[in-house]
């Protein structure tokens, strides 16, 4: 009975490890980045240019339970499995924030985009949603006009004229990247870079490290569903004692 106690306590424990789920869309990165204390804006900056190591390091890994589990043999395969994905985690990070940094130095020639609301980095992390996708397969479709909608709008003192109109640049909702991508804008600005943003995508569809980063967040993303399922049958096994 108590070995049976013990392994039901193993379960539930084991059940409640977060497992962040990596996968094209990026959204993983964001919430990486959103436990990092800081101005955002400073934090993507850092990140972009080197400056800041972004590592995944889990609470849970020092827990007593955790440690205590090393003390029971037949569970050992199954911590090594859970502890290369947390290797793993940070080698696509570590690799995405690269992809990210080679997309920034493609920028620099370009008219400076502001950092304080967000423009630089949404550019860029776009670009690389575009790109991600396109190799995982969820969006084949060649980048073109059709992707992006330009929002008039209206500058800050409702002046309607063309010239003085602040503007912004969306991803199209059937897009990969579906929302704002740049604002605060005159219309000549929003269309220089919406060609910009097509034409990095269509440059990084051919950058063979990006497709191999897509095909690790895709391997990632089936260990992390091999944990799952590990982890049922260990919940299995301790219902049968």
């Amino acid at each position: 009975m108590e070995e049976q106690a013990r392994l039901e306590h193993v379960v539930v424990f084991v059940r409640s490890i977060p497992l962040p789920e990596v996968s094209s869309h990026l959204h993983w990165l964001e919430e990486s980045i959103d436990t990092i204390e800081g101005i955002k804006e400073d934090i993507h900056e850092q990140l972009l240019q080197g400056d800041l190591d972004l590592i995944y390091q889990p609470d849970w890994v020092q827990h007593p339970t955790y440690i205590g589990l090393r003390q029971v043999p037949r569970l050992l395969p199954f911590l090594r499995t859970l502890e290369e994905y947390v290797w793993t985690i940070n080698e696509c990070t570590r690799d995405t924030v690269t992809l990210l940094q080679a997309i920034a130095d493609d920028l620099s020639t370009a008219p400076p985009l502001e950092n304080s609301n967000g423009n630089r980095w949404r550019f860029i992390l776009t670009v690389g949603l575009g790109t991600l996708t396109w190799f995982w397969g969820t969006h084949l479709a060649s980048p073109s006009f059709r992707d992006y909608v330009i929002d008039p709008g209206q500058n800050s003192e409702g002046d309607d004229s063309v010239e003085l109109r602040s503007v912004s640049l969306n991803g199209a909702e059937s897009s990969p990247f579906g929302g704002l991508i740049l604002e605060g804008l005159t219309e000549d600005d929003a269309k220089f870079f919406r060609d910009l943003h097509i034409q990095l995508r269509v440059n990084y569809r051919t950058k063979e490290a990006a497709q191999t980063l897509a095909a690790k967040l895709a391997s990632t993303d089936l260990m992390r569903l091999q944990i799952i399922e590990r982890t049922a049958q260990l919940g299995q096994l301790s219902q049968r004692r």
